[in-house]
């Protein structure tokens, strides 16, 4: 069962991720690639600790109704 507060971060994640993984990503991307600029480090670490962030913070919500 999905309690009202994980549904509101759910959706709230999914937003995020749809932004950071169409967005801002592909631009850094693009500027390094394309523009010559620094290698996109930053860009990186978010892409990999941001689903790490979402499975924590889900799984601390769950645990906090039980």
């Amino acid at each position: 069962m999905i309690l009202a507060k994980e549904k509101k971060w759910r959706r709230s994640y999914l937003f995020i991720m749809i932004l950071v993984y169409g967005l801002v990503i592909p631009v850094m991307l693009f500027e390094w690639l394309v523009l010559e600029g620094k290698f996109p480090l930053a860009g990186f670490v978010i892409g990999f600790a941001l689903p790490a962030m979402r499975r924590n913070h889900l799984t601390k919500i769950r645990q906090e109704n039980n």
